[in-house]
């Protein structure tokens, strides 16, 4: 867990995890090597999370200081059901946030983006619509899903849900697709949405950043 504080007076919170599934088998490629194939980047852990997590750290590079106060919880206990996450975070002291951003979202195959959002203010409102242009600027339609991002081993056991979402809004957007595979051979990740997503996010940051 970190924290970092930045432009404006909002805060946003981000989660993810770094820790994989084991290969297995069946892959037609080698699952340690990245490898990008029509249209599609494969590689063990690509989709759950390390694409996405690394995505967002790009995002934030570029950005610089173009940011609203951070809260980072990062694991590497996720595909073993995070039992530190919920031993510690139960007692961690953190500062309130507005928006909690899920670790990662989906497309559907046709291009349409299923943006999952529960809970909107008249504060966070202008932040969703920001990041909802870049889609719609690319020629994807964005559909809005009142429900949390659905998990393995259930939303009722995940920490990030568990003990830090709260009452606050929730958003999970992210470059993963029904072909994504996750926990499968072949795990992969759409490569036309990348620059989308990674513009997406920073979109988000950015009218956050600029909150009062």
């Amino acid at each position: 867990m970190a924290t970092r504080q930045g432009r404006g007076a909002a805060t946003i919170g981000l989660t993810g995890h770094y820790d994989v599934e084991e290969a297995g088998a069946g892959w037609r490629h080698d699952p340690f090597e990245p490898k990008f194939e029509s249209g599609r980047l494969y590689g063990r852990g690509v989709a759950d999370n390390l694409g996405p997590l690394w995505l967002r750290l790009f995002a934030l590079e570029e950005l610089g200081g173009e940011v609203p106060s951070l809260v980072l919880l990062l694991e590497g206990e996720e595909e073993v059901g995070s039992p530190t996450a919920h031993r510690e975070l139960p007692g961690l002291e953190l500062p309130a946030v507005d928006l909690w951003v899920e670790e990662t979202g989906y497309f559907e195959s046709d291009g349409r983006q299923r943006m999952l959002l529960r809970r909107p203010t008249p504060r966070t409102e202008p932040w969703i619509a920001a990041a909802t242009v870049v889609p719609e600027a690319a020629g994807r339609e964005v559909e809005r899903h009142d429900r949390y991002l659905n998990k393995a081993f259930g939303a009722q056991h995940c920490p990030f849900l568990t003990h830090l979402v709260g009452d606050s809004t929730y958003l999970a957007i992210g470059p993963n697709d029904p072909e994504s595979r996750i926990h499968q051979a072949d795990e992969s990740i759409p490569t036309w949405n990348l620059d989308l997503s990674v513009r997406q996010f920073q979109a988000l940051l950015r009218a956050a950043a600029a909150a009062s």
